[in-house]
């Protein structure tokens, strides 16, 4: 088998199937009234999930080459996406809205991290969904 062939067989298969979940999670902001995500920011939730499983799947292929085994690979690149994706994103979020030095830390390391599609998506996220907070202060 063509080694191309082999790879874009492999990404269109595991961007099929990240699409279904994306659908899934944009369905269910619909359903549960998520209005930060549905109402004037459709367009960006729809462009940031489509996107992200565009940069992720191949940033996984990439790193998968840092492991030798399979097992450690899976689990390390997990913990690896939670905390950039999950962790920094929510973290250099608050030290921003603090303000002064801690700002201007949060501000140099998110674009550090932002070579990271988990912590762009949790970024986007983050800022989406605190939108209406921030307006209100």
């Amino acid at each position: 088998m063509n080694i191309q062939a082999y790879w874009v067989g492999n990404f269109l298969y595991d961007y099929l199937l990240y699409l279904l979940l994306a659908a899934f999670s944009v369905v269910m902001c619909w359903v549960l009234k998520a209005d930060v995500f549905i109402g004037q920011a459709f367009t960006v939730t729809i462009a940031t999930f489509v996107l992200y499983g565009l940069a992720y799947i191949p940033f996984t292929y990439v790193m998968a080459y840092a492991f030798k085994d399979y097992g450690n690979a899976q689990a390390g690149y997990y913990f690896f996406t939670f905390v950039v994706g999950g962790l920094f994103s929510t973290i250099l979020f608050f030290l921003r809205f603090f303000g002064g030095q801690a700002a201007d830390v949060g501000w140099y390391l998110g674009w550090a991290f932002r070579v990271v599609p988990s912590y762009c998506f949790g970024e986007v996220l983050i800022s989406l969904g605190s939108r209406t907070l921030l307006s209100e202060l």
